[in-house]
């Protein structure tokens, strides 16, 4: 009898949640492991004895050009999470969940009515990334940048989630300024 994979968790409009204004906080001062920033104090994700790969901080940002449409994306490893996940005091074999919380900011503190969430997916094994990430080392800030949404899939790679085809999803700034979630998937 062959094993088969789960079916991948397909995220619709109804899994992505507008957050009160600033009800929940994004991290500034704790410590949250940060997938993507323009901010150069978060981009090590380390604290104490956690380092967890760096964050891509290749963001479009109030210093450069308007920036429409951008494709980035956040290399890391099940063992990371699982060390930030340990260092946060959480028991073993306790998570089985995570919530990716969306702080978005707009130059000028304009708050914009159209900001679309087109691609997410969360892949396990894929056969390449571009860049070539390291899984046993630190993925640094640079090779996070160029990885631009890049992959190859094989037969043992696995998709956990991914965005509904109803997507992109139109996710309007609803907290803005740095500190606050705007939305949690």
């Amino acid at each position: 009898m062959a094993a088969t994979s789960p079916q991948a968790a397909v995220i619709t409009s109804a899994d992505i949640m507008a957050i009160p204004k600033n009800v929940v906080g994004s991290g500034n001062g704790t410590l949250d492991l940060r997938l993507m920033t323009f901010s150069g104090g978060e981009v090590g994700n380390n604290s104490g004895t956690f380092n967890g790969d760096n964050a891509n901080n290749t963001l479009p940002h109030s210093g450069g050009a308007d920036t429409s449409s951008f494709f980035e994306s956040y290399v890391t490893t099940a063992g990371d999470l699982k060390a930030f996940y340990s260092f946060s005091e959480f028991p073993s074999g306790s998570i089985d969940e995570i919530v990716v919380f969306l702080d978005l900011n707009e130059t000028n503190a304009t708050t914009q009515a159209t900001n679309y969430l087109s691609k997410f997916d969360i892949i396990l094994n894929p056969d390449t990334i571009q860049g070539s990430p390291s899984p046993a080392l630190d993925v640094l800030s640079s090779t996070q940048a160029g990885i631009n949404q890049t992959y190859t899939l094989n037969p043992s790679s696995e998709i956990i989630a991914e965005l509904g085809s109803d997507a992109p999803y139109n996710l309007p700034v609803n907290s803005q300024g740095a500190g606050f979630a705007d939305y949690a998937i």
